[in-house]
């Protein structure tokens, strides 16, 4: 290179204000001249050169070595030596080499090279230099302190170099923070906060809060919104970061937010003002973790109060925290990263690829995780997409939601265990409006207080020699399914009733176990972690208040002898295929039951009853036909009813052998039975009560079908 380029480079810098510290205005071609190294530039230093004096140094140690950088001497800086943008012999009291760029600093131009040397203090002298707003590294690094950084506009590009912790500083003996990673960015909140009660409820899906007086807040301004869910102690309905964006009067004030819960009167609502950071953007790493308990653990990045700030390709393994974890976030993404083998997936937090709490608007794509805790966390976040994510070794549920009222979450074209809402009851144990849509996995467990939840085409398979896959386990609180399949139980519980729309099963199917359907098991398939939050569940159960569909759904038994146990108060199964189920009615309280739009019935048991009931103490309504019921031998019944109140419909019923069992004893008053329009083919059998003012039967006919 030319002096003639050198002059240029220099005064373009200067030009364009990239400069460390006001150039000098005596910058000349006589000045400039190149040396070697930072070794040989120090030296220059020592004699005093002259103010001004632009140099090119052609390598940190030796040229070429990638550590060059263009350099002025100011005789009269004072500044920090930080062996990097500031450069002078220690014992050197005033007079400092000081870098000129263009806002993009490396960290070989600090003489850190491989990961002997750390890179702390190279790393903090860049970072808090407000004039460098990018950081490359291009050989691996090794860091021993967490770093805790408040600042904006900054790209660490780590060029997918190797980043290590090993002998890294521990947290604390007795302190736990999430947050300590190697490189943790935040904001800061404010003193001043506002606290409002409520005296009328605040409908759900509105933007517009009440404040104490609206004049104390401004246009653009953040804040952290909360308020506390009565009856358990860490449930909060609302926790956000929310913008200010309008000022309707001065009790309301409109937020970037729309509500997912409604707040009753009484309620107490809290802002307390933000000063966030932005756009901090953190790519391409490859981060080994050291240390195995939560004080000595690392894992790289943390974000708090923070706004579109984006993380890429960050791809680590042994790490003890979450590897990316955010807190009171806002417009978001992170992509192409991934967890393999954290060092510990039972600690409650740990092993996780990504983490948010009280997050707003994210974007969580192309993400993979393999053998960890969770690929992705929701904690009171909304308005949330994960897309194309897939995890492998996901025994602990790779996809989760807390349950502190998370609400408005997409889950698009995953792979991986689900588990929403069952971090525990002190939590609030919900979440509401969650889809997730071409999703496959072994577990499905949804059966907390999840409101209006929406499946599109989810798969829930069976691995062979591992007892707890195959299953779906679903609060029928408007949950909708279409076009879904599981491979071994299906349970439906009934926590909430909250929505307003239907529980509807369409176009699905399933394949059930002959599980122990009786034995109200506390059994969880998310590990010994949870096993104090579920509550025991009946497998291959459905129980609700609210009324449930089946629409051109089929349901198949691993065995002839699988059965589905129905405490439904309502439910109606149409056009559906249900091949050795059996099913029985063992409700509590007052029962529902329709089979009807040409429905098939079959099995190949031995013994037993496709339909029956247990308890005597309650009224069923069967609404029945027109069905269509086979069974393989003369000793099965398609219909067993020997005790109980029932009113009993049936209409063009057409039986295939075994028998019907309705008892003298389930027809006195109350009960009645009407039935027209019977079919029965081959070898058939029928038991049926006395003809009564309560009981008719006509139109049957009798066809050898054999």
């Amino acid at each position: 290179m030319t002096r003639r380029y050198f002059l240029s480079t220099a005064l373009g810098m200067a030009a364009g204000g990239f400069a460390l510290a006001p150039l000098k205005s005596t910058i000349s071609a006589n000045a400039i001249k190149p040396v070697a190294s930072v070794a040989a530039l120090i030296e220059l230093g020592l004699t005093q050169p002259g103010d001004g004096t632009v140099v090119i140094t052609l390598g940190y140690y030796s040229a070429g070595d990638g550590g060059g950088m263009l350099v002025y001497w100011d005789a009269s800086s004072e500044r920090m030596i930080n062996g990097g943008t500031v450069i002078a012999a220690v014992s050197q009291a005033k007079g400092r080499w000081l870098q000129l760029h263009e806002g993009v600093a490396d960290f070989r131009q600090f003489g850190v090279f491989n990961a002997e040397m750390n890179a702390d203090n190279a790393l903090a002298a860049m970072v808090n230099d407000p004039t460098i707003h990018r950081i490359e590294a291009h050989t691996p690094l090794n860091f021993v302190r967490r770093h805790h950084f408040y600042r904006s506009n900054l790209t660490l590009d780590f060029g997918g170099q190797k980043v290590t912790t090993l002998g890294i500083e521990p947290v604390g003996a007795k302190q736990i923070n999430a947050l300590a990673a190697v490189l943790f960015f935040s904001g800061k909140p404010a003193a001043n906060t506002d606290t409002v009660t409520l005296n009328a409820v605040l409908p759900e899906q509105t933007d517009i809060f009440p404040v104490s007086d609206a004049s104390t807040f401004s246009v653009g301004q953040w804040y952290q919104l909360e308020s506390d869910a009565p009856g358990e102690p860490l449930a909060k309905e609302l926790q956000k970061l929310v913008q200010i964006t309008h000022i309707i009067d001065a009790k309301q004030v409109r937020v970037n937010y729309k509500n997912g819960w409604p707040l009753f009167a009484g309620r107490q609502i809290r802002w307390t003002q933000v000063s966030v950071i932005e756009q901090v953007h953190i790519s391409n790493m490859r981060f080994i973790g050291h240390g195995t308990t939560p004080n000595t653990g690392s894992h790289p990045i943390a974000f708090e109060y923070a706004v579109s700030c984006n993380v890429s390709a960050i791809h680590a393994k042994a790490t003890f925290w979450s590897v990316i974890i955010r807190r009171w976030c806002a417009f978001f993404r992170t992509e192409r990263c991934s967890l393999t083998n954290p060092v510990n997936i039972k600690h409650g937090g740990a092993g996780y690829l990504t983490q948010h709490i009280h997050c707003l608007y994210g974007h969580i794509l192309e993400c993979s995780s393999a053998n960890a805790r969770h690929l992705n966390d929701f904690v009171s976040s909304a308005y949330c997409t994960v897309e194309n994510c897939h995890s492998n070794g996901d025994h602990d549920g790779a996809f989760v939601t807390h349950g502190q009222y998370e609400h408005d979450l997409v889950y698009s074209g995953n792979a991986g265990a689900i588990s929403f809402a069952n971090s525990g009851k002190q939590w609030g144990a919900s979440a509401k409006r969650i889809t997730v849509r071409n999703h496959t996995c072994t577990l499905f467990i949804a059966n907390e207080k999840v409101t209006d939840l929406t499946l599109d085409d989810v798969h829930v398979l069976h691995v062979a020699g591992r007892s707890n896959t195959g299953i779906m386990r679903l609060n029928a609180d408007g949950v909708q399914l279409r076009g879904c399949t599981v491979a071994s139980e299906l349970t439906l519980v009934q926590r909430t009733a909250l929505s307003c729309r239907s529980n509807t099963f369409n176009g699905c199917s399933f394949r059930l176990d002959s599980r122990h359907d009786l034995t109200s098991s506390p059994e969880d398939p998310l590990g010994q972690y949870c096993q104090t939050h579920l509550p025991p569940v009946e497998r291959n159960s459905v129980h609700a208040h609210s009324a449930i569909f089946f629409n051109h759904c089929t349901f198949e038994g691993n065995r002839a002898s699988a059965s589905l146990w129905i405490a439904a108060h309502n439910i109606t199964l149409d056009a559906c295929r249900i091949e050795n189920v059996a099913l029985c009615l063992t409700g509590t309280a007052e029962q529902h039951f329709t089979l009807a739009g040409n429905a098939v019935l079959s099995n190949t048991a031995n013994q037993g009853a496709l339909l029956s009931r247990v308890g005597n103490d309650r009224l069923i309504h069967w609404r029945l036909g027109p069905y269509r019921s086979i069974v393989a031998h003369a000793n099965v019944a398609h219909i067993q009813l020997v005790d109980g109140v029932n009113h009993y419909q049936a209409t063009q019923v057409h039986f295939v052998r075994g028998k019907i069992l309705l008892a003298p004893a389930a027809f006195t008053p109350p009960s009645f039975l009407l039935e027209t329009g019977r079919i029965e083919e081959g070898q058939f059998n029928a038991v049926a009560p006395p003809f009564s003012t309560r009981v008719r039967i006509e139109g049957t006919l009798s066809i050898d079908g054999e």
